[in-house]
C-alpha cells in the first residue's frame, strides 16, 4: 500500500529530494492539496534547493502586472508557476523551465496553467505555445520587437504581453563563449519577447541597477524602453537569502516623465495605488536617470549634497588631483608575515593613524621594480581612502610605515594634497564626503566605493592661488606675518560670503565665528527684507570650512605670539643677568659657561618655532657660504645669534654681548667637532696601545699635555673653548713643548691632513 506525503515524511523524516518528493506523489493515493504542498516546498527549500517565492512577493508582482491588462503572459523561469497562478486575469499564461522536474511539479500545482519544459535560450515559443529549437525557426520569424543583445541567434515569432519571472540570483553559464550571469541573460531575453507596449516584470538582485556588467543593458532600456517602476524589497524578504532585491518593471513603449522608486513594506495596495496615480515619496523625474537605478542613489536625503555642489567653485577630486590610483591585488603567494612594504586595508588607518595589528592580519610583500606596483608605494602626503565598509581618508605621514595600497585602498596624489587632506579632515568637509559615498557605493552585501565614483566625488574650493596655505601642516609652520594675511584673505572671503544678498540671516548668524557675525549684522541690517531665494548649500557648506580654518589660524597665532612675548621677556631677563655675572669676580671660564645656561633657554624656547627658525636660516645663509656642512648645533647657535641681535636691537640701552657669545659659540662647536672630536676617532682608529703611547704625556701630571693625554686616554671628547685654545696655541710650528711632545706632533699632523 503507498504512503501518503504525510506519513512518508514522518517515516524518513523532513528533508526529501524533488525526484523522491515526485514519485511519491505520484505513488500516493491521497494526493496532497497545492496549499499543503507549496507550504511543505517552503519548509524544505533551505534543503532541496527548490527556491519558493513568498506568497506576498508573488502577488504583488502579478498585481502591478494587472495594471496593464495583459491578455498574454510568459514566465520564463516560472519554478513552480507561483507568480503565473495569481495572475488569473489573463487568457493565456505560460510557464517555462529548464528543470523537467519543476515543471511536473508546477503541472500538478496548476494544472490550469500552461507548462514547458526547456531552456528559453536555446529555444523559442511558437504562436502555438510550443517551443522549438531557435534554429528551426524560419527566417521570416526573427524580427525583435526590441534589438537588446544576441541571447538566441533566431528568436522566435510569439511576442507578449507580459514576461513576468523570478531571475536566479548569483548562476552563472557558458554563452556565446563567455561565462555570463543566468539572470543577465534571462533579463534579456525577456526583452526579446514583448510585444508593442508589453511589460516586463523580473524579480531581480539589486546589483542589476548598479553594477558595472549591466550598465550596457541599463543603457539600451533607457534608449529603447520605458523603465516604469523599480521596487525595493527588504533584506530577508526572500527565503533563505541575504542578497538585496528589487523588482523591475521595463515597458516596450514611450517612457512616462518620471519612475515610480517605490519601497515595499508589506502593503501591495499602496504601491498600486501610488503607481497608478502617479504619487509616491520618490517619483525621479526621467531625466535624473541615468547609470544609477538604485532608490538609494535618489534619496531625498542627497538633494541638499546635490545643492552644496552645484557651482564653478565645488571641484571633482579627479580635476584637481594629479591622479586617483587603485589599490594593488597582491596573489596569495605575494602575501608574507614580513617584508619590505606593510599592504595597507582601510583597518590600517580608521583611527587617524596607521596601526598594524598583533593578529597576524597584516601582510607584507617584498619591494618590485614593476612600475604598477612602484607607482602604487605610499608618499608622504598622499590621502589614502578605503572603499569598502564604513569609508576611511587618512593623510600619508613621513614616519608611517612603508607601505603599498592594498585592493581596497585607493590613492589620491596631487600637488594640491595638503588642502585635500585638510578639507576631508575637517568635520564639514568629512560630512560632505561621507555623504556622497555613501550616496556612490554599491554592492549588494558589501557596499564598495569604484575609482570612477571617487572621481566624481566633488568638494568645494577657495580663490587662492596656494590651496595647501589652509593646510594644517603649513598654518602649523607658517610665520606671523604669513598667518595675518592669510587670515585677512579668508575673513574678506568669508565677509563676500555671508552678505545678506548670499546667505539667509538666520544662517549666517549660525555659522559664521563672532568676528565676522558683526559685521554681517551691520549688512543685514541695512538689507531690504525680501531677499531673493537662492540655494545656499554651498556657500554654507564654504563659510563652515572657512570658521574652521580661521579658528585654526586663530589658535595659531595666540601660541605664537605667546611664545614670542615669553622669548622677549627671556632676553630682557637675560639682559640684566648676564650684566650681573660680567660683574662677578669669576675667572672667564665660569662666567661663560653661566652665560651659556642662561642663552640656551633662549634657543630651546625658539626652537619651538619652527618657521622662525627657518627665517632666520635664511637670513644667514645669504652670507654664510656651505651653510649645509655646518654641524646642527653651530646651525642654531647662529640662528638664536640672528634672534638675539633682532631683539636687543629693540631694547632701550640693550647689551649686545649675548649675540656675539653664540657666534664664538658656534665657532667653538665647529672646532670641537670638526677638530678634536674627529682627532679622537680617528687616534683610537689607529693606534693599538693608547696608554704606551700617551706615557711621556701623562707621567708629568703638571706638564703642558697631561690633561689633552687625559682626554684621549679615556676617549673624553668633551673640551671647552679655554681647552682647546691652549692645545691649539702649542701645535704652532718652532715650539718647544711641540718638538719634545710624539702627541702634539701627531695631533698637528692630522690637522694639517684635514685642514
Amino acid at each position: 500500500m503507498s504512503l501518503s506525503l504525510q506519513e512518508y515524511l514522518r517515516e524518513h523524516g523532513p528533508r526529501i529530494s524533488l525526484s523522491e518528493l515526485l514519485r511519491v506523489i505520484e505513488s500516493s493515493a491521497a494526493k496532497p492539496s497545492p496549499k499543503q504542498l507549496l507550504r511543505l516546498l517552503q519548509e524544505q527549500s533551505k534543503y532541496s534547493g527548490i527556491h519558493v517565492l513568498p506568497h506576498k512577493v508573488a502577488k504583488l508582482m502579478a498585481a502591478i502586472g494587472e495594471q496593464y491588462n495583459p491578455q498574454t503572459i510568459v514566465d520564463i523561469h516560472c519554478r513552480v508557476g507561483q507568480i503565473l497562478h495569481h495572475c488569473k486575469y489573463a487568457p493565456t499564461r505560460v510557464g517555462i523551465d529548464r528543470n523537467a522536474q519543476l515543471i511536473q511539479l508546477a503541472s500538478y500545482l496548476y494544472p490550469e496553467i500552461r507548462f514547458l519544459a526547456g531552456d528559453i535560450l536555446n529555444h523559442n515559443i511558437t504562436p502555438d505555445l510550443n517551443l522549438v529549437p531557435s534554429e528551426k525557426v524560419a527566417p521570416e520569424q526573427t524580427q525583435l520587437p526590441l534589438q537588446l543583445g544576441d541571447t538566441i541567434a533566431q528568436p522566435g515569432k510569439k511576442v507578449f504581453d507580459l514576461v513576468i519571472t523570478g531571475l536566479p540570483f548569483g548562476q552563472r553559464i557558458r554563452h556565446s563563449g563567455r561565462n555570463e550571469p543566468l539572470e543577465k541573460l534571462l533579463l534579456e531575453r525577456a526583452l526579446n519577447l514583448l510585444d508593442e507596449e508589453g511589460v516586463v516584470i523580473a524579480l531581480s538582485p539589486v546589483n542589476v541597477l548598479t553594477a558595472l556588467s549591466y550598465e550596457a543593458l541599463r543603457k539600451k532600456v533607457l534608449e529603447h524602453c520605458a523603465l516604469d517602476m523599480i521596487v525595493s524589497l527588504p533584506v530577508g524578504t526572500l527565503l533563505h537569502s541575504s542578497v538585496p532585491s528589487c523588482i523591475l518593471v521595463i515597458r516596450n513603449g514611450k517612457p512616462r516623465g518620471t519612475v515610480y522608486l517605490a519601497e515595499y513594506q508589506e502593503d501591495i495596495s499602496e504601491i498600486i495605488n501610488n503607481f497608478r496615480r502617479g504619487t509616491g515619496s520618490l517619483q525621479v523625474p526621467l531625466s535624473r536617470i541615468h547609470n544609477r537605478w538604485d532608490r538609494h542613489f535618489f534619496d531625498p536625503k542627497f538633494d541638499e549634497i546635490d545643492a552644496v555642489l552645484q557651482g564653478e567653485n565645488a571641484k571633482r577630486l579627479g580635476d584637481i588631483s594629479d591622479a586617483i590610483i587603485s589599490g594593488y591585488r597582491f596573489k596569495p603567494d605575494e602575501r608574507h608575515q614580513t617584508g619590505d612594504y606593510l599592504v595597507s586595508a582601510p583597518r590600517h588607518f580608521r583611527q587617524g593613524r596607521i596601526e598594524t595589528e598583533t593578529t597576524g592580519r597584516n601582510h607584507y610583500v617584498s619591494a618590485s621594480t614593476d612600475e604598477r606596483f612602484r607607482r602604487r608605494i605610499v608618499q608622504e602626503g598622499d590621502v589614502l581612502v578605503g572603499l569598502i565598509f564604513d569609508p576611511a581618508v587618512y593623510i600619508y605621514k613621513e614616519d608611517d610605515p612603508p607601505a603599498v595600497a592594498g585592493s581596497n585602498v585607493a590613492i589620491i596624489r596631487s600637488h594640491d594634497n595638503k588642502y585635500i587632506g585638510t578639507y576631508l579632515q575637517t568635520t564639514a568637509g568629512l560630512n560632505l564626503f561621507l555623504s556622497q559615498v555613501d550616496r556612490k557605493t554599491t554592492g549588494a552585501t558589501i557596499r564598495h566605493l569604484s575609482i570612477r565614483a571617487l572621481r566624481n566625488i566633488k568638494i568645494p574650493i577657495l580663490p587662492l592661488a596656494d590651496l595647501n596655505a589652509v593646510s594644517d601642516e603649513e598654518i602649523h609652520t607658517a610665520s606671523v606675518d604669513e598667518l595675518e594675511a592669510l587670515k585677512q584673505e579668508l575673513a574678506t572671503y568669508q565677509l563676500e560670503l555671508v552678505e545678506p544678498t548670499t546667505i539667509r540671516e538666520a544662517d549666517a548668524d549660525k555659522l559664521t565665528p563672532g568676528a565676522i557675525r558683526e559685521a554681517v549684522a551691520i549688512y543685514q541690517a541695512q538689507a531690504p527684507q525680501s531677499v531673493a531665494q537662492q540655494d545656499y548649500s554651498l556657500v554654507l557648506q564654504t563659510v563652515s570650512f572657512l570658521g574652521e580654518r580661521l579658528d585654526r589660524i586663530d589658535a595659531t597665532l595666540q601660541t605664537l605670539l605667546a611664545r614670542t612675548d615669553q622669548i622677549l621677556n627671556l632676553v630682557q631677563s637675560n639682559q640684566l643677568e648676564i650684566r650681573h655675572i660680567k660683574e662677578t669676580p669669576r675667572d672667564e671660564e665660569e662666567k661663560l659657561s653661566m652665560i651659556y645656561s642662561k642663552l640656551n633657554n633662549v634657543a630651546d624656547r625658539l626652537a619651538d618655532q619652527e618657521r622662525t627658525m627657518q627665517d632666520y636660516a635664511e637670513a644667514v645663509r645669504h652670507w654664510l657660504e656651505r651653510w649645509d656642512i655646518l654641524d646642527r648645533a653651530s646651525q642654531a647657535f647662529l640662528i638664536s645669534a640672528e634672534f638675539l641681535f633682532d631683539r636687543i636691537y629693540h631694547l632701550e640701552d640693550g647689551d649686545f654681548s649675548p649675540f656675539i657669545i653664540q657666534y664664538c659659540r658656534a665657532l667653538e662647536n665647529e672646532i670641537l667637532t670638526k677638530l678634536f672630536q674627529a682627532y679622537h676617532a680617528d687616534f683610537h682608529s689607529r693606534v693599538e696601545n693608547p696608554e704606551q703611547f700617551l706615557a711621556n704625556n701623562l707621567e708629568n701630571r703638571a706638564g703642558k699635555t697631561f690633561r689633552f693625554a687625559k682626554h684621549l686616554r679615556n676617549d673624553d671628547r668633551t673640551y671647552t673653548l679655554g681647552e682647546m685654545s691652549r692645545i691649539m696655541q702649542l701645535i704652532r710650528p718652532g715650539g718647544r713643548t711641540l718638538r719634545r711632545s710624539d702627541l702634539l706632533q701627531d695631533f698637528r699632523a692630522f690637522a694639517l691632513r684635514y685642514f
